[in-house]
């Protein structure tokens, strides 16, 4: 049972998790959309569309998808680093309750974090999965004749909107996250204890690089499935659902066309992560010091 000051301190920690995990994916989102957008139309359309759409659109091309994304990154990310924690340390208690063997140091292990890092990843992805298909959508289209109204979108979508690749979205945020988040935290955690780095941005800047080395590989697959089916209209399916696209994919354009954009990928999840754990950490450190 924690006394008054201890659960001030946990509900204070708990909501600057909230916003500063948020403020700072909305920071790497803003940074990286025009990887992100290259990656969409390479899953998408054909190299030849891409360079005629780069033409006719100029800079605007690459910022596809911005307000919508915002959203996403807002819900999504707030409630993963909200979380996360959260779920890692009642992993660890509960396994250090069944062995009573362990000592308090090897409360936390690789397991319990993988599990924290999918399980908050998939729980903020179910509540920003509509405006991530608005965003996947702008950055998709070949020809932008309207501008976006996000409010209207919204309505657009309706409820089989909202469902539309929500499952394949589930699975790819937990193996995202089960990989980037704990990466993230085991390998600043060893560089800290193991290595006696101080917390400094250095120390930041090598665990981001190795998260996002880990995110970009083991989700490469799922999130061209996720953008092709999210890319779809509602009234045109030319996928049922994820074993649809994966084997008709895999059949017409080879088992590689799933990994077509792991390079823009890799190299916009590698400064997303960078950008983004280097600014959720400052951030962090600046609402401690304003609280």
């Amino acid at each position: 049972m924690m006394d008054f000051k201890s659960y001030t301190t946990y509900t204070m920690t708990t909501w600057i998790n909230f916003v500063s995990g948020g403020a700072a994916s909305i920071t790497a989102e803003v940074c990286t959309l025009p990887l992100d957008t290259v990656k969409i139309q390479l899953q998408t359309q054909r190299k030849s569309s891409i360079l005629a759409i780069i033409k006719q659109e100029g800079p605007h091309f690459f910022y596809r998808g911005l307000i919508p994304g915002i959203y996403r990154q807002g819900i999504y990310s707030s409630i993963k680093m909200c979380i996360y924690p959260h779920i890692r340390d009642f992993l660890a208690t509960s396994h250090i309750r069944r062995n009573q063997s362990l000592s308090p140091s090897s409360q936390v292990n690789i397991i319990h974090r993988i599990l924290a890092g999918g399980i908050a990843g998939a729980c903020g992805s179910a509540f920003a999965n509509p405006f991530d298909i608005l965003k996947i959508q702008r950055q998709a289209q070949q020809n932008l004749n309207s501008k976006p109204r996000l409010i209207q979108d919204l309505q657009r979508l309706g409820w089989d909107g909202y469902r539309r690749g929500l499952l394949v979205n589930l699975q790819r945020s937990f193996l995202l996250n089960a990989a980037e988040l704990a990466a993230y935290d085991t390998c600043k955690s060893s560089l800290l204890t193991r290595y006696q780095m101080s917390d400094t941005i250095l120390t930041h800047f090598l665990s981001s690089c190795v998260a996002g080395f880990f995110a970009a590989g083991v989700s490469a697959p799922v999130d061209f499935v996720k953008t092709r089916l999210m890319s779809q209209n509602n009234t045109t399916h030319m996928y049922t659902g994820i074993m649809d696209c994966i084997i008709k994919t895999t059949k017409n354009e080879g088992f590689l066309r799933l990994y077509s954009g792991f390079i823009p990928s890799w190299l916009r999840i590698g400064p997303w992560c960078c950008i983004m754990f280097i600014t959720w950490e400052q951030y962090k450190n600046w609402l401690h010091e304003m609280c």
